[in-house]
């Protein structure tokens, strides 16, 4: 059930006043969490992070932490770490819709580069 098309309309982009600069972020997978539910993974390079979005079903989550979210990731292979060489590594969650109006987390992971 591939159906979570994300809506990117709140994502950074490229805006050379800002000197921002996004890279490489029509990668588009998929994978399935421990119970059933497809997740949408897209990945960008923004400046001097890695970006990682993790798209799903928010039904039956509605209340869910970062850390209950987080911990739903690192069951199936999805997990990451506090930080890497390079520096602390941030995550945050948001309650959106994808495209077509559907209730779904977004998970962004940061990673610096």
């Amino acid at each position: 059930m591939d159906w979570i098309v994300p809506d990117r309309s709140g994502r950074p982009s490229s805006q050379p006043e800002y000197d921002t600069r996004e890279f490489a972020s029509d990668k588009t997978y998929s994978h399935t969490l421990s119970d059933g539910r497809p997740v949408v993974i897209e990945t960008a390079r923004v400046d001097d992070f890695l970006c990682r979005y993790f798209y799903f079903d928010r039904r039956g989550l509605e209340t869910a932490t970062l850390d209950e979210l987080r911990a739903l990731l690192s069951g199936v292979g999805l997990g990451w770490d506090d930080r890497n060489e390079d520096g602390r590594i941030y995550s945050a969650i948001a309650e959106k819709d994808d495209a077509a109006g559907r209730p779904i987390w977004e998970v962004q992971v940061l990673f610096p580069v």
